[in-house]
Formats: C-alpha cells, structure tokens, sequence
C-alpha cells in the first residue's frame, strides 16, 4: 500500500494564519500530547512568526517554547522549523555567521527539518541554511514560492527543485502561501517536479481562495510524497485543509496515512477552547467551523468520492466546487476568490485586519487588497511571502491612506526593487528612478551586503548585561529591540537556560 506523510502545522502556522500568533505556549502545549499520539511523523512548531510574536505580545521565549516542544516530541516524532532563508526571522537579510550559529542552536534544541524559503525564489538566499541545517545534522527542506504572474511558469518552478536537489535539499516544498496552486495546474506541477527529484516532494497549501482541499486531494493522486494539514479548529480559511478530512480521502484513494483518528478528535476538542480563547485576535470568532466527525457520515464520503471520480476524468473545477460544499456544510468561510488578484498569505491577512482595526481604518482593506495587485505588477510579480508580502502591502496601504500612489515610498519597498533582498522580476528603469531616485542595482545575493556580527567576547562583542548565553545573544542579533524588551522585564529564573539537549 502506498504511503503518504501529513505533517502537522496546527500550532504554527494554523494560528498564525487564523489568530495572528497569539496562541500561548501553555495553549499549545494543551492539545499537543494528543498531536503525538495520532501518529504525526513531523509537526511544524516553529518558525515564522512564533519567534517574534512571543517576545513583543506574550511575554514568553520562543526558545523556551521549543525546549518543551522537543521534550515531550523526542523519540516520537520530528519537529519542523520554518525559516525565511538568509532572513531568518525577520525582514532583512542577516550575516552569513549568524544564519549558521542560528541553524546550529535551533538543531541542538531539537529542531529536526529545517525549512527555508526565498520570497524572491532566489536560491543563493537559501544556501547558507541549506548548507548549515545538513551540516550540524539537520535535514533542509527548500520551498519553491508559488506565485501566479506573466512571468511565472512551470518550467521555471520545476528547475528551481531540481537546483534545490542537485545542491543536497532532503525534501523539497511547493509552498503555496496564498492558497494560488488551482487543482488543474497542481496535477501538471507535481508530476512534472516528481520526474526530475528524488527526494520527497511536500504540498503546502492555503485554503483561502478554496483551492487548498482539492489541491490536497491532487497532490495524494498525483505524487506528492507529504502533505501539510490543520487541525479543523485551526483549518480552512486563510489556512490550511483540514487533516480531518485529507486523511479520509487518502484512506477512499487506498493511501496509508498512519494516523489515529480518535487522537485527532481529542486534540480537536482541545483546540476549539483555545480558539475561543483567542476570539479577540480572530476575524471569524463568531463564526467558528463545526466539529468534523469521525467516522465521516455517508453522505461527505459520497462528496469525497465524486471528487475523486471527477479528479480523474480531469474536471478539476466541478472538483473543487464539490470540495467547497463539504467545507461550507461544516461553517467553513466560503472562498475568498478576491485574493486571487491580492495573493495575500494567510498570516499577513490576519495581521493587516488587525492592524487596521486598531487604528479604525477597517475599512479601507478592499482598496488595499486592490492595491496591492498593482504595486506587485510595478515592482516585477514578487511571490507574497514575508518579506516581500510586507513590503508590498505596506506601500500599498501607503498609496491608499495618502490617496496619492508613491508619494510616500519606504526604504523596504526601495530596497526590494534594486535587488537588495535577491534578484526581483523586470522592473523599469523609469519605475526605478521614479520610486527610488536612481538606477542603481543591488546584483550579489542578499548575504553579501551584510558584515558577520561578532559572537564571542574573542571577536569584539561586548553583550548587554540581560544576555544570558548563546541562544539569548541569536536572539538579541536577529530581533534586538523585542528581545531587549522581553529580558529586561524578567529576573534571572525566567531566562531561558543554555542549550540543554
């Protein structure tokens, strides 16, 4: 029987997608005994936004979080860590030295997959953590940014996995931030990915625009060797397909998946209170998805075989419409086709409604979102993904709130079309001058322009005194101003210990 691997991202990109990153590591640790016990062989815990998030808003050390993490997952299952390649954590580039000294504490803390992504996808970005995760005994996982634009193919995205396998990638990613990979295209890219890698191939998809289900279903028929799923408290929407039902459309297809469905339902249970917990970071609070069931009525895997059927005599549209009713049947929000144009990933979705909210302009995210189609077109279709996600919508909002497209400019969006973050699309020289004042081109890889900062007392550092040891002082270099805030504000007992594994 064939196998498929669904990896887990409940507790990191789930809520980062649904409730802005706001989930405790106390609510995250209430549900994840029962994650381990459905049998995930990997759960993404780590990364993104759970490393600045706890620091500016929860009080709480990011390493700490993967220290319990890794205590109760050692010898059960592996953990997942999601990174932004040379950027690591934040929205700029950062020093050689750094990403390696980052790679190699994160590894030693029980970090097992390191995933890394370009947002340009350029993959001199990406080699410095690729090099470093394999070489303290970590396994590198590189993504591919999915993006649909004019300059965007298939060709193009299947040589960049190939690049990524013949440079020593364990595992290469489709990742699918905005929920763009339309079923119909997704049974053309996998194949053609799978017949020039050797290594497993993951599907990584948002539900947003209500692809993400079938494009699950596509990426079980079609080749893929792992799939990323939620939770259902923490799935669908700006999120990801719910594991609930992946798993029941493998078992129809006749695919191990190896999971224990009644951990699930325990798990689920627990993460519905902790998103209500969260109500107040949550666009949907009033409007929570039902518990899906197991074992499935009649009546879904009805819904789930036709799909299967119409996925095999290519009729990916009726396909996907069929999907969609079995996730609106359970309250999930219908799709949001707007984002089609925007591409906005899940995170930034959820962050822009907060932010805006905040400051009463709520009101003015549709004529952001528009925006935001037309500044990617002027700086060369970047794929949406931190940072490049920020960036553009940040400038977009700026031409909005000023009613006046550009009068304002910031040094990231300046930055981003000279090259200063990897290589962009065509820009014009007319746009350039206009945006930035001249012509002049960033041409190395982003690590190039940045100076090693100094690590020991034997190269010239002098720490503050809040800095406790190592993992303390990767922290201060990568988030310096969060991380001074958060050691200052804890007595000794509170900060976290030296590597203790």
């Amino acid at each position: 029987m064939r196998k498929i691997e669904l990896v887990d991202l409940t507790l990191r990109d789930g809520q980062q997608s649904l409730v802005a990153t706001r989930m405790t590591t106390e609510q995250a640790l209430s549900a994840f005994p029962d994650l381990l016990d459905a049998g995930f062989k990997e759960l993404e815990l780590w990364g993104g936004a759970t490393i600045d998030a706890p620091l500016r808003f929860l009080n709480e050390n990011p390493w700490g979080r993967l220290d319990e993490f890794y205590r109760l997952a050692k010898g059960r299952a592996n953990i997942r860590a999601l990174i932004r390649g040379q950027n690591l954590f934040a929205y700029s580039p950062y020093p050689d030295n750094l990403v390696i000294a980052f790679c190699k504490a994160a590894i030693r803390s029980g970090v097992s997959t390191m995933r890394a992504f370009d947002a340009l996808n350029d993959k001199r970005n990406v080699m410095i953590s690729l090099i470093a995760s394999k070489a303290f005994g970590g396994k590198a996982e590189c993504c591919i940014s999915y993006t649909t634009s004019p300059i965007h193919t298939t060709e193009k995205f299947v040589q960049l996995a190939a690049d990524y396998a013949s440079e020593g990638a364990d595992i290469i990613a489709i990742k699918d931030m905005a929920g763009l990979l339309n079923p119909k295209d997704a049974a053309i890219i996998i194949p053609a990915i799978k017949k020039e890698i050797s290594v497993p191939l993951t599907v990584h998809s948002h539900s947003t625009v209500g692809y993400g289900e079938t494009t699950a279903l596509v990426g079980l028929m079609f080749g893929a060797d792992r799939i990323d799923v939620a939770v259902g408290p923490f799935a669908g929407g700006s999120s990801h397909p719910p594991v609930e039902l992946v798993a029941v459309m493998a078992e129809r297809l006749g695919i191990d998946h190896r999971l224990n469905h009644e951990a699930i339902q325990r798990a689920q249970k627990k993460l519905f209170e902790v998103r209500k917990a969260l109500a107040k970071f949550d666009s949907s609070a009033n409007n929570l998805p039902k518990p899906i069931p197991n074992p499935l009525p009649q009546t879904d895997i009805d819904k789930i075989d036709k799909a299967i059927e119409l996925v095999r005599k290519g009729d990916f549209d009726e396909a996907r419409r069929t999907i969609v009713d079995l996730m609106t049947s359970y309250g999930y929000p219908k799709p949001d086709e707007a984002q089609l144009d925007a591409q906005v990933p899940g995170g930034m979705l959820s962050n822009l409604r907060n932010q805006l909210k905040e400051v009463n302009q709520l009101q003015l995210l549709p004529q952001i979102l528009e925006e935001v189609a037309r500044v990617r077109a002027d700086s060369g279709y970047p794929p949406l993904v931190t940072p490049t996600s920020q960036i553009v919508g940040s400038q977009a909002a700026f031409n909005v709130q000023t009613g006046q497209r550009y009068k304002i400019v910031s040094r990231e969006f300046k930055d981003m079309v000279r090259g200063r973050y990897g290589r962009p699309g065509p820009i014009s020289e007319e746009f350039l001058k206009m945006v930035t004042g001249s012509t002049e081109r960033y041409t190395q890889r982003s690590g190039h322009y940045v100076d090693d900062v100094p690590l020991t007392s034997e190269n010239g550092f002098n720490p503050p005194p809040f800095i406790n040891n190592h993992r303390d002082l990767l922290l201060y270099y990568m988030l310096p101003g969060p991380t001074k805030d958060f050691f200052e504000k804890q007595d000794s007992k509170a900060k976290s210990p030296e590597q203790p594994h």
